[in-house]
């Protein structure tokens, strides 16, 4: 009859307070794998079932990936730390994606520029293209640029933000005021396309940062339809060169 040998065994909880002599060998019942002792470990070293190996060993892919790396990418990733390769294992990319990155020349300075994006970058570059842009040298444009005409609400005193465009229009259904126009700035220019409606007999008037030729307000065309035109240019605050076209046709 074969005979049977039978290690000394105990749960994990009793390895932990147990220290086996030199080369001792035990079994954890509960783990079910055998622990090699050195004499001064408690609890021993447990060795690795087939189970804990599966799926943890690098395929052939990985390994041919690796040994491809580009001098200095294997030190690279030797030097990350465990938190900067949690951040590589979250990455959802796809493998399009994955190949722009290992196609980036950029040096260690411009990395580090997107390693300091807070927010997506199209919000940040929506927030720097807020408010006005001045350019250091003169511009020469190779095409047309051409401004919006940004309709006016028709009312009493009919408000103008020159924020909001360099050119306007507006339909008179009544007696009306052109205000103040909030935001001016010394050397903006446009012009304001002034409609009677149907009816025709629309007066405008004009407030006091509105300076005219000989300090005289225009009257403006009255027929039914009628289309005058009011240049101006911001001079500075609170004076709006303006000079009219009437019953432009």
């Amino acid at each position: 009859m074969a005979k049977k040998l039978q290690l000394r065994r105990g749960t994990t909880s009793q390895h932990s307070s147990f220290t086996g002599a030199v080369g001792e060998v035990t079994v954890d019942t509960d783990k079910k794998v055998v622990v090699v002792h050195d004499g001064s470990t408690a609890g021993g070293v447990p060795l690795a079932t087939a189970a804990d190996i599966t799926g943890k060993q690098a395929s052939d892919a990985d390994l041919t990936a690796l040994s491809s790396c580009q001098t200095g990418a294997a030190t690279a990733l030797a030097l990350l730390t465990a938190t900067e390769v949690g951040v590589l294992d979250g990455v959802t990319s796809t493998t399009a994606e994955l190949n722009l990155l290992d196609g980036v020349t950029s040096t260690t300075a411009e990395l580090n520029y997107t390693d300091g994006v807070t927010s997506n970058i199209q919000t940040q570059l929506n927030a720097k293209g807020v408010g006005d842009a001045v350019l250091a040298t003169d511009q020469t444009w190779g095409g047309a640029q051409r401004g919006t005409i940004t309709a006016l609400t028709d009312g009493a005193t009919i408000a103008i933000d020159f924020n909001s465009s360099n050119n306007y229009s507006v339909t008179l259904a009544g007696n009306r005021t052109l205000g103040q126009p909030s935001n001016q700035v010394a050397g903006q220019s446009g012009s304001i396309f002034v409609t009677q409606d149907g009816t025709g007999s629309r007066t405008l008037a004009f407030h006091a940062d509105w300076d005219f030729p000989g300090g005289t307000a225009p009257t403006l065309t009255t027929t039914g339809a009628a289309v005058d035109r009011i240049d101006y240019i911001v001079a500075a605050a609170n004076k709006v060169h303006a000079v009219a076209s009437l019953d432009v046709k």
